[in-house]
């Protein structure tokens, strides 16, 4: 996965990891529900630090990770 510049939180790489929900379009669904978990974490980290300046990126996150569960048919672990 390429790196992505970012302010030296890790919020770069967790919007490209966000980014990657497309992977399941190309039937990769598998690495795709990877990468939003991976974001999803990364999220939940920079949150708890500054929650003003993250919490829309974690809900974007979040909102990532419940389509690719849907899309892998697995909508009970989506809430």
């Amino acid at each position: 996965m390429a790196e992505v510049p970012d302010e030296g939180d890790g919020s770069g790489r967790a919007r490209l990891l966000m980014e990657s929900v497309h992977l399941g379009e190309l039937d990769r669904a598998a690495d795709a529900l990877r990468a939003e978990q991976e974001a999803v974490a990364v999220y939940r980290r920079l949150a708890a630090a500054s929650p003003e300046r993250h919490r829309g990126g974690l809900a974007h996150s979040l909102a990532g990770l419940d389509t690719v569960l849907s899309a892998l048919g697995r909508n009970e672990a989506s809430r």
